[in-house]
């Protein structure tokens, strides 16, 4: 399967919402390190898909 760091962001972030605790704080840095491997466009194409899954209640999260 291949590497998809946007995707990665974008589930990780949504995991980070949802959580509390140490499931929260986990999710947050595995979405820093898919943040890190992102350029500043790719970042904020992730953040917006994060924001439209959110939104949609999950149903548009492709």
């Amino acid at each position: 399967m291949p590497v998809d760091p946007v995707r990665a962001y974008v589930w990780f972030s949504l995991s980070a919402d949802a959580a509390t605790g140490v499931e929260a704080r986990l999710a947050a840095a595995n979405r820093d390190a898919a943040a890190a491997l992102l350029s500043p466009a790719k970042r904020a194409e992730a953040q917006d898909l994060a924001r439209i899954c959110i939104q949609s209640q999950l149903k548009i999260c492709d």
